[in-house]
């Protein structure tokens, strides 16, 4: 198989190190005020959540984005067989 415009389908799959970036970067927990020192556990989980490089987890849409991703940009080399 080869491609008729390579590198327009190599600049679409420049989006799926963008997409995981993204959700590296995505922050879980909103910032919340703690009126007792018992609460304390509870936001220090919290903002351990809020850290910018956090592990990445699976998740659905994520995957879903970027096979989206992956085809579009197959799509557009315009794949085609000599023969």
């Amino acid at each position: 198989m080869h491609f008729a415009q390579p590198l327009l389908g190599g600049l679409v799959l420049l989006a799926v190190p963008i997409i995981l970036l993204m959700y590296l970067l995505k922050q879980k927990y909103k910032e919340k005020q703690v009126p007792s020192l018992y609460l304390w556990e509870k936001v220090l989980t919290q903002t351990k959540a809020q850290e910018p490089w956090q592990k990445l987890r699976k998740n659905l849409l994520m995957f879903l984005q970027i096979a989206a991703a992956v085809l579009l940009a197959l799509a557009l080399s315009g794949p085609y067989l000599m023969g």
